[in-house]
């Protein structure tokens, strides 16, 4: 059940988002698979990965409309998306709040028990 945050560096609502996703990560970096895929084109990922002192793996894709056609994505917002058997459990477009936080928490925990 991977856990995916889809953002770009320059998005208001993305920055705001990764407090949140750095303390999702830490409760569950150990349990369930956690990616960042960014949709701004970098060299290399290195640099966008400490650029945002992120403690989970930063992507970028090679094809960023495949990757947007795939993920079903259809706008540049921050997304924050769970994975469950290869189909999307839950998506949050743009911002979190707190509550989003506690129901992100609350369904991962639900499925890796």
């Amino acid at each position: 059940m991977p856990l995916v945050f889809v953002f770009s560096e320059p998005c208001s609502p993305c920055n705001k988002n990764l407090l949140y996703w750095k303390k999702i990560s830490a409760i569950f970096s150990l349990k369930i698979p956690i990616y960042g895929v960014t949709l701004k084109i970098y060299k290399k990922n290195d640099r966008i990965k400490k650029a945002i002192k992120a403690n989970f793996n930063i992507y970028v894709p090679l094809n960023l409309n495949k990757f947007k056609k795939t993920m079903k994505l259809n706008s540049n917002l921050a997304q924050t998306i769970i994975l469950k058997k290869n189909l999307i459990y839950y998506i949050k477009l743009g911002d979190l709040d707190p509550n989003d936080y506690f129901e992100i928490v609350r369904k991962i925990n639900k499925e890796i028990k």
